[in-house]
């Protein structure tokens, strides 16, 4: 399919005339589509700033931000953007490529206005807290773990390295643990500070909305934003190949996955430890009790059921409990590929804990 088509294609699904985009004072490019097939509205943030603007010693800095982005302001504590996203009915997500990076909210049109203030507080006040930082990079080294017992991810980015010298998409883009590690709250900030400008970013608001009402929406809360030149290092390009030859990489390795055994490890942030339980079925059993887990609610554990794809509790022994108590947790349905279950914070202790499945 030619370029021309596809361009056609698109005007045919989406009408050009029925898209305003204008051009903010300080550079902030706006685009604005009514579709009132039902009562909500998206806002999406389009930050051309990606993994290809990471320089060498801060690779995967980009989905770094990415993760602190929402994670408050000096309006908005920590949690509190999302707190509020939800009161109004909506979500939030966001997401890391090679050229940019985007964050969305979907919310009842009834709560845009809500949820454009949130989004621009976000985006120009991040506060890239020092301490938050620390925790949440734990997260993502162990996302980065996760990756590379991926067989699809370790394919995919050892044939990007394997077919560049030196062009930056050779990079295992997430970043590897030690690099994560060394990064900091200023690095953080300066990659911020840079990209993050007006005229750096593309903001869309699709739904059930009133151009006219959205783009004075915009105006108040984006309008007095500051703007500043970006500075950009590409990276080197990548030399023309003189050897054509094919390349290729051959892996090998011990592979464990027991039949019928599989292990429910969950992760303390806080104190950097894992607890682990082996799951036979749907009948997951206690190991490794040398202290208690915030899990645990009135002698029971959140377990998964691998049979019906179900969180539940299940029973533990008073003794490997501490007596400690954590916040109800409700079962949900989840993917069967799903590796990070879901992360919780306890209101009765200072902790975070993440639950992945081995």
């Amino acid at each position: 399919m030619t370029a021309v088509s596809v361009a056609g294609l698109l005007d045919v699904v989406i009408p050009p005339e029925s898209v305003v985009r204008t051009r903010l004072a300080n550079g902030l490019r706006v685009l604005v589509r009514r579709d009132a097939s039902a009562p909500v509205v998206a806002i999406m943030t389009y930050v051309k700033a990606g993994y290809f603007d990471e320089p060498d010693d801060v690779v995967g800095i980009a989905h770094v931000l990415e993760h602190m982005y929402f994670k408050g302001t000096p309006a908005r504590g920590v949690g509190e953007i999302a707190r509020e996203t939800k009161a109004s009915g909506g979500y939030l997500n966001a997401g890391t490529i090679y050229d940019h990076t985007h964050y969305y909210a979907v919310l009842p049109s009834s709560g845009f206005a809500a949820g454009l203030a949130i989004q621009a507080d976000a985006y120009a006040h991040s506060l890239i807290d020092a301490g938050e930082l620390a925790r949440e990079l734990e997260v993502i080294v162990e996302e980065a773990k996760r990756k590379a017992d991926s067989p699809d991810a370790l394919a995919t980015e050892t044939l990007y390295a394997l077919l560049h010298d030196r062009h930056r998409i050779r990079r295992w883009r997430i970043g590897r643990e030690a690099g994560l590690r060394a990064l900091t709250r200023e690095r953080v900030a300066q990659f911020y500070g840079n990209f993050y400008r007006p005229s750096n970013t593309v903001l869309a608001v699709v739904g059930d909305v009133e151009p006219a009402a959205a783009l004075k929406l915009v105006k108040r809360h984006y309008g007095s934003i500051p703007d500043a030149a970006v500075e950009r290092v590409r990276g080197p390009a990548e030399p023309e190949h003189e050897d054509r030859a094919p390349r290729y990489q051959e892996l090998a390795g011990d592979i464990q996955h027991p039949s019928g055994r599989r292990t429910l490890a969950i992760y303390s942030l806080e104190s950097k430890s894992y607890q682990s339980f082996d799951v036979e079925g749907s009948n997951p059993a206690w190991v490794n009790d040398d202290r208690g887990l915030l899990f645990s609610q009135k002698g029971k554990l959140m377990g998964l059921d691998l049979g019906s794809g179900r969180v539940h509790e299940i029973v533990v022994p008073a003794s490997a409990t501490g007596g400690r108590a954590s916040d109800p947790i409700a079962g949900f349905d989840l993917p069967r590929d799903q590796r990070t279950l879901f992360v919780l914070r306890s209101r009765s202790h200072a902790d975070i804990w993440q639950i992945m499945l081995q």
